[in-house]
């Protein structure tokens, strides 16, 4: 997979997203955003629990 070069140092990310993650509204392509969302959910949950840790270590 390999980005489309549309002009000198201009490349087409839609369609190598298109090729990696699915075409907009498919199942394939909601299936990766719920993915990637549940992935950031957790690390912000990491972030705020790796906070308090340091707050109670002070």
């Amino acid at each position: 997979m390999k980005l489309k070069e549309i002009r000198k140092d201009i490349y087409d990310v839609s369609s190598y997203l298109d090729e990696v993650l699915g075409k907009e509204g498919s199942p394939e392509r909601e299936r990766n955003r719920q993915l990637a969302w549940e992935e950031y959910e957790a690390q912000v949950r990491a972030d705020v629990r790796r906070k308090e840790l340091l707050k109670t270590d002070e």
